[in-house]
C-alpha cells in the first residue's frame, strides 16, 4: 500500500511536471536574459560608440519578456489548481523554494562583503545597507528610483524580482476570487488601470525612470502573460486573430517609441514611458503565444539546446550578472579590452565573457542548489 501511495504521488508530481512545462519557452526565458546580459554589459562602451549605444539600449525589453512568461507560466499553473484544496498553501510553498534560497544566499553574501568592508560596497556603506534591507524585503522597487544613484550598484537589478515577487504575493488571491469566468475582464482592467496610472504621475511630475520600477506601473507585463493562459484556457489556443492584433499594435507603438526617442531608445525616455512599454509588451505576448500554440517557425527558433540551457539557468545569471560586470568594470576590464581590440570586437569579448561568466556559476546553481530543490518541489504536487 505504501509503494503504490509513493507511485501514486510520483505519478501525478510527473503529470503536472508535463503539463506546465514548454521547452521552448526555455528558450524565450534564454533570450531574455541574453538580451539584458548585452544591455548591461555595453554600458561601458556606449561613450566609445552612439551608434552601439543606440542599439543596445534596448536590451532593456528583455526584463518585459521574462515579466510576461513569468505572468503566463504563474496563472496557468493557478488556471490548473483553482479547484485542489491546498490551491494557496501549495502555491506559496513551491514558490518559495524555487526563489528565496538561491535569493537569500545571494543578499547574504553582500551583507558578508559589507561587513568586511569590501571596496564595491563600502563606497557608500548607508546606501548598500539600505538596498540589503529594502531587498530582503522585496520593496526596494518603490526606493530605487526616487534617488540619484550611480549606475552601477550590485544590487540595483533586483528592482525586478522585487515586482515580480509582489505580483507572485496578490496574483493567487485575484484569480481564486474571480475565478475562470472574470478571469479576463479583471486582466484587462488591470492591464488598463496599469497603463493609466502610469500615464497620471508622468503628469504629475514622476520620472519615467520611477513609472519603469514601480510594481503598480509594470505590472502590465506580467498580467498581460496571464491574460495569454486564460485565454488558452477558455478557447483551448489563442485565437490567431488575436495574436497578429497584438503583435501589430505592439510593432506600431514599439517603433513609434524608438522614433520619438531622438537616438535614445532607454526605458528612462518619456516615448517609451507612455506608449512604449506598452507597445513591447504587446508584442511579446503575441511572442509567448505564438510560441505556446506550437507555431513551427517559432518553436524551431527558441529550440537550440544552448539557448534552453542558458534559459534554465536565467535565474542564478539574472542574480550575478550585474555584480560581476561591477567588478569587471571595477578592475578596468573593459577599458582595457576596448584599448587592444576594435571597438565593436571588444564589446563582443567583454559580452562574451560575461555571459561565460554567468552561464558557468548558472550551471552550478542549477546542479547543486535548484535541481535539489526541484525534488523538494515534487514533494509538494499540485
Amino acid at each position: 500500500m505504501q509503494i503504490d501511495k509513493r507511485a501514486d504521488a510520483q505519478s501525478e508530481a510527473k503529470t503536472t511536471t508535463e503539463l506546465f512545462t514548454i521547452p521552448a519557452l526555455d528558450g524565450v526565458r534564454g533570450l531574455a536574459i541574453i538580451l539584458v546580459l548585452a544591455f548591461h554589459a555595453s554600458y561601458p562602451f556606449w561613450r566609445n560608440r552612439p551608434d552601439l549605444e543606440d542599439a543596445l539600449k534596448l536590451g532593456w525589453v528583455g526584463v518585459d519578456l521574462f515579466f510576461v512568461l513569468s505572468g503566463f507560466l504563474i496563472t496557468r499553473i493557478l488556471l490548473n489548481t483553482l479547484s485542489r484544496p491546498r490551491y494557496f498553501s501549495t502555491f506559496y510553498a513551491r514558490r518559495a523554494l524555487r526563489i528565496f534560497p538561491l535569493y537569500y544566499v545571494f543578499l547574504a553574501i553582500f551583507f558578508v562583503c559589507l561587513l568586511l568592508h569590501t571596496p564595491l560596497l563600502t563606497a557608500n556603506p548607508a546606501q548598500s545597507e539600505m538596498q540589503i534591507l529594502l531587498s530582503a524585503f522585496y520593496v526596494q522597487d518603490y526606493v530605487i528610483p526616487s534617488h540619484k544613484v550611480q549606475f552601477y550598484q550590485p544590487l540595483l537589478h533586483t528592482w525586478s524580482l522585487a515586482v515580480e515577487e509582489q505580483f507572485y504575493l496578490l496574483w493567487p488571491l485575484l484569480m481564486w476570487c474571480a475565478g475562470r469566468r472574470r478571469a479576463l475582464p479583471l486582466c484587462l482592467i488591470l492591464i488598463a488601470g496599469s497603463f493609466l496610472l502610469r500615464v497620471f504621475l508622468l503628469h504629475r511630475g514622476f520620472s519615467p525612470t520611477q513609472v519603469y520600477m514601480y510594481a503598480p506601473t509594470r505590472i502590465d507585463p506580467l498580467v498581460g502573460g496571464a491574460a495569454v493562459a486564460v485565454l488558452f484556457d477558455r478557447y483551448g489556443a489563442v485565437p490567431y486573430s488575436i495574436i497578429v492584433a497584438a503583435l501589430t499594435a505592439g510593432l506600431v507603438l514599439s517603433t513609434a517609441a524608438v522614433g520619438l526617442t531622438v537616438d535614445d531608445a532607454g526605458f528612462w525616455t518619456a516615448p517609451m514611458a507612455y506608449f512604449g512599454f506598452a507597445g513591447f509588451d504587446l508584442f511579446f505576448c503575441g511572442l509567448v503565444a505564438l510560441v505556446v500554440r506550437g507555431v513551427n517557425f517559432w518553436v524551431a527558433a527558441f529550440d537550440p539546446p544552448l539557448l534552453r540551457r542558458i534559459g534554465r539557468y536565467s535565474y542564478c545569471m539574472y542574480l550575478v550578472h550585474f555584480p560581476i560586470i561591477m567588478l569587471c568594470v571595477s578592475w578596468g576590464l573593459p577599458t582595457f579590452v576596448d584599448s587592444r581590440l576594435p571597438h565593436d570586437i571588444a564589446f563582443l569579448v567583454f559580452f562574451g565573457m560575461v555571459t561565460a561568466g554567468t552561464f558557468i556559476l548558472g550551471h552550478m546553481s542549477y546542479k547543486y542548489v535548484e535541481t535539489p530543490l526541484q525534488r523538494l518541489k515534487a514533494k509538494i504536487p499540485y
